[in-house]
């Protein structure tokens, strides 16, 4: 009974005919002017009337701008895959201290980098897939007696079918994060200050009666102590620290308190960790994650997605100083669908399958990424009657 849903109004109509004839003419016979040939026949006319006598409620056809105004007419399009991916870029920013140049002078420690450096290594990548719709195929679908849209509704969730309205679906955050980070600001320790005053001694030359004589003069003078002078003052701080440390471990002037060793040198630890950054330099460490989006396309299997620097992490693909990160896909056949020459469907929609795909990610000759994902835009074009119900719907 379910596929006379499938047949032409008018084959139903060809049908309809040709039984009221042939009832017609039964009746004209007696010997089938009985009771229980006139309870069949009329069973047999009441279940093709009420079984096929419908005809046609969906028709199901290739876009057309002027059909698609209509009340009863439905615009969906076929779905398409766009794949995500996430990047985990591990960052380390070194700021170099500002007595860092004097370090091997003062402190005796090989000479560090005197400029900031950043450092980016690629930790991960995860892939993930939305599903939008493919402007290219757009499809319309008449609702002639009443509206179905139960199986309309489940394909659209099952991501077999895209309705007109969900051209910009939500998607991940596709914009670039700035890996750049400004450098440590260094906290003065010293216990001198920077600007300092002296008294220099000075001789004027004054007339006294008939002669002149030189008379000395007193002047206090502010000078600024230079770079050099405030590195030696941090490194003899560094070690007035590290001879009181011994001093304690010794026994000499031992704390009152019980506890008071260990919080002395804690705090000796910290000042002069704090001390030697001022040397050394600070390095402080970060993730960040970059977001990138593609959407596959039949004419090509390999791109590059996006490319990967050691100082800057993920840069755009024109970027000709970093490495390229290579997109390759692999798949056995690719489907075209040709909208033009698809033949008009009733009581069904067209909806398209996804493909699985081998999907590949490489840097520098290195796999970094190797998975299998289905595409849709790789799937065969297929139809589906409005009777059939998805019981793993949403």
């Amino acid at each position: 009974m379910a596929e006379c849903y499938f047949w032409g109004v008018d084959k139903l109509q060809y049908l309809w005919a040709g039984i009221e004839i042939m009832f017609c003419k039964m009746l004209a016979t007696r010997e089938v002017r009985n009771r229980a040939g006139l309870w069949f026949v009329g069973l047999l006319l009441l279940c093709f009337g009420s079984g096929c006598g419908t005809g046609s409620q969906i028709q199901v056809s290739k876009y057309d701008s002027d059909k698609a105004q209509q009340a009863n007419a439905l615009v969906y399009y076929l779905p398409q895959t766009v794949l995500d991916f996430d990047f985990s870029v591990a960052c380390s920013y070194y700021t170099p201290g500002p007595y860092a140049q004097y370090c091997e002078k003062f402190l005796g420690i090989a000479a560090v980098a005197t400029q900031p450096v950043q450092h980016c290594q690629l930790a991960g990548v995860k892939i993930t897939t939305h599903q939008e719709v493919d402007t290219r195929y757009p499809i319309l679908a008449h609702l002639t007696h009443g509206q179905q849209s139960p199986l309309f509704l489940q394909l659209t969730a099952n991501g077999m079918l895209m309705p007109a309205n969900e051209l910009y679906p939500q998607t991940a955050n596709v914009c670039q994060q700035n890996t750049a980070q400004q450098p440590y600001c260094y906290t003065d320790l010293s216990s001198d200050p920077f600007i300092d005053s002296e008294k220099n001694v000075f001789h004027s030359v004054v007339q006294k009666d008939t002669s002149f004589v030189s008379v000395p003069v007193t002047r206090e003078v502010t000078i600024k102590r230079s770079l050099e002078e405030k590195a030696r003052q941090a490194a003899d701080q560094i070690f007035a620290l590290r001879k009181r440390r011994i001093e304690l471990l010794l026994g000499d002037d031992m704390p009152t308190t019980p506890d008071g060793i260990p919080t002395i040198l804690k705090e000796i630890a910290r000042l002069e960790a704090e001390y030697l950054m001022l040397f050394i330099g600070r390095t402080m460490y970060d993730t960040v994650h970059v977001q990138r989006s593609y959407t596959p396309l039949q004419s090509e299997n390999t791109t590059i997605l996006c490319r990967f620097s050691d100082t800057q992490g993920i840069v755009p693909p024109n970027d000709m100083s970093a490495s390229p990160i290579l997109l390759q896909l692999t798949c056995e056949t690719k489907e075209t669908i040709d909208l033009e020459s698809i033949p008009t469907l009733h009581n069904a929609y067209y909806y398209r399958t996804a493909f699985p795909t081998d999907v590949q990610l490489s840097l520098d000759g290195e796999n970094i990424y190797q998975g299998r994902i289905a595409i849709s835009q790789y799937g065969k074009l297929m139809h589906a009657p409005v009777q059939l119900r998805l019981s793993h719907a949403n």
